[in-house]
């Protein structure tokens, strides 16, 4: 492992290649946490949003244990907007003489 005064003594050339090996590598991890993430949530993630339900939650964070294994689960909550009705309101609010914006 380099200092940061070796890594200082560098000539450009050489400064010019770690920094696009770490941006390589950051790219890499980067790609690999998240297919890592992905295989996590399509192996335990039901079982989080089941013990989610069961405590009467259906948002919120859930631990779930697998032998040494400790994965904490954050589900966020999901907004889902009735689209018509939000029309019929806002169609109330400019029959009104107000503006939609104000609201």
């Amino acid at each position: 492992e380099m200092s940061v005064s070796q890594l200082a003594a560098l000539p450009p050339e050489q400064k010019c290649e770690v920094d696009k090996n770490l941006d390589a590598a950051i790219d890499w991890l980067k790609k690999a946490r998240t297919k890592f993430d992905a295989a996590l949530e399509q192996c335990y993630g039901e079982q989080a949003r089941v013990a989610l339900r069961e405590s009467g939650r259906d948002f919120g964070t859930a631990h779930i244990s697998d032998g040494p294994l400790h994965i904490k689960f954050e589900l966020p909550k999901k907004v889902s907007w009735n689209q018509k009705q939000l029309g019929e309101i806002a169609e109330r609010i400019v029959a009104s003489g107000e503006k939609v914006e104000g609201y």
